[in-house]
């Protein structure tokens, strides 16, 4: 019951984070557009994942009080892999959107707004969908080790917008740490699932469900924290700031005559 709570506190992080990104694209300054469609596209996508989410935990608490024998806990191991790997092509799909408009976008240009992608979302969580339905049968070893090795898919997506986002100086900085710490909760994943794949095989350590689920809570509520920072600075009216940026002191005076 520990990791059901653990889980739906994640759902709820992932909302609070989506909403507070989308309120942060809409009150942040209108010269500001590369700015403003970076936070809006991640409120877009968190928000997808944060629904997507929501329902697979409230699929997981059914099958959870129908019991083992029920035929909910049967449709819930037949759909949870499809579940989860939909949200990891969903937040890849993000990724790769996000860092397409940092290498395209050019001064001036009108951000395209984050529904327009919605569609992709849409397709990418099908895809992730088809990918879990191809596990067949439900093992710790298949499904885990299949967690592990798409969460490195996501990882690298996410490694490349950080990436792009620094080289480019097209992200703001706020945005730079909340997905820095996404891409540090995947790197964790990718290491727990790999272990706990190998639950109950020798005398090999695997982390318990409800550890991995309370860390991650954790390191999504920090998410929040960074982002309602921002917001903030918003509503007092500041404007948002790029990962670099060079302010220039005021040149000194000589001290030669």
């Amino acid at each position: 019951m520990l990791t059901l709570a653990a889980q739906g506190a994640i759902s709820v992080c992932l909302l609070l984070f989506g909403l507070i990104a989308l309120r942060i694209a809409t009150g942040a300054a209108a010269h500001q557009p590369v700015y403003r469609h970076g936070w809006a596209l991640t409120g877009a996508a968190f928000l997808v994942q944060a629904v997507n989410k929501s329902f697979h935990d409230a699929f997981a608490i059914a099958a959870y009080l129908g019991g083992p024998t029920s035929g909910t806990w049967a449709h819930y191991l037949e759909w949870n892999a499809a579940l989860n790997h939909s949200r990891t092509f969903l937040l890849t799909a993000f990724c790769l959107l996000l860092a397409y408009s940092f290498t395209r976008a050019r001064p001036g240009d009108a951000p395209v707004p984050a529904r327009a992608w919605l569609p992709i979302f849409v397709l990418a969580m099908v895809l992730g969908a088809i990918a879990g339905i191809q596990e067949d049968v439900f093992t710790p070893l298949r499904h885990y080790t299949s967690v592990a090795i798409w969460d490195v898919m996501e990882l690298l997506a996410m490694l490349l917008v950080l990436f792009l986002g620094m080289s480019s100086g097209r992200m703001e900085r706020g945005l730079w740490a909340c997905l820095g710490v996404n891409a540090f909760i995947l790197a964790l994943s990718v290491l727990w699932f790999a272990a706990l794949s190998r639950v109950g095989v020798g005398s090999e350590w695997a982390p318990r469900p409800y550890q991995i689920q309370l860390t991650k809570a954790a390191l999504y509520a920090a998410m929040i924290v960074i982002a309602f920072r921002q917001l903030r600075r918003v509503t007092r009216g500041e404007r948002l700031k790029g990962l670099i940026e060079v302010t220039r002191s005021p040149m000194m005076p000589s001290l030669h005559g």
